[in-house]
């Protein structure tokens, strides 16, 4: 016979194990942000965002003329159809920068019911981050990564702000020293 009982007491020990899962990312994630925040005096932030892209025939055709802007919008209906312009709804890890108010989504975030995984997406690539220490590390490689530092490159730009470089480093206070 089924032990409905003990299956109950089975739910609610993984509600548990997921709600303290998922305090966890957002530990990290609000380490992450606070660190950024210090670095950059309050104007940027780590942020999970509601993102949409759009995907289908037409989007392959404009990602064409944008490469190049004499391939025409005539070729490209005949290359690539007039399809269907499917928008596609997702969540994203992005820094969001209060003045000017902008953002710049550095990757695609799907995190589990449970907490974990959570799977980073982008650059081609797909991290799955299965506990604290390989969340840290992903995130850590994601920010370090050439086409992540190309657009954070042009946020700091067009907010006109400096992160301290590598020879200066941040204390608990949020004063930044140098060596």
């Amino acid at each position: 016979m089924a032990d409905y009982i003990r299956a109950i007491q089975a739910g609610i020990s993984a509600a548990r194990r997921a709600e303290l899962a998922r305090s966890e990312v957002a530990s990290v994630l609000d380490e992450v942000s606070k660190q950024l925040s210090q670095a950059t005096n309050g104007r940027l932030r780590l942020a999970i965002t509601e993102e949409e892209k759009t995907v289908g025939e037409r989007s392959e055709s404009n990602r064409m003329r944008s490469i190049n802007p004499s391939f025409s919008a005539f070729k490209a209906s005949m290359m690539f159809g007039g399809g269907e312009i499917e928008k596609v709804k997702y969540r994203a890890l992005s820094i969001v920068c209060t003045e000017p108010k902008t953002r710049v989504v550095l990757c695609r975030w799907d995190e589990a019911q449970d907490g974990y995984p959570v799977k980073l997406q982008y650059a081609k690539k797909e991290v799955t981050c299965r506990d604290r220490r390989s969340l840290e590390q992903g995130i850590e490689d994601l920010l370090g990564d050439s086409t992540s530092g190309a657009e954070i490159e042009r946020l700091l730009s067009k907010a006109d702000i400096e992160i301290p470089s590598s020879a200066q480093t941040l204390d608990m206070s949020g004063d930044v020293d140098d060596f």
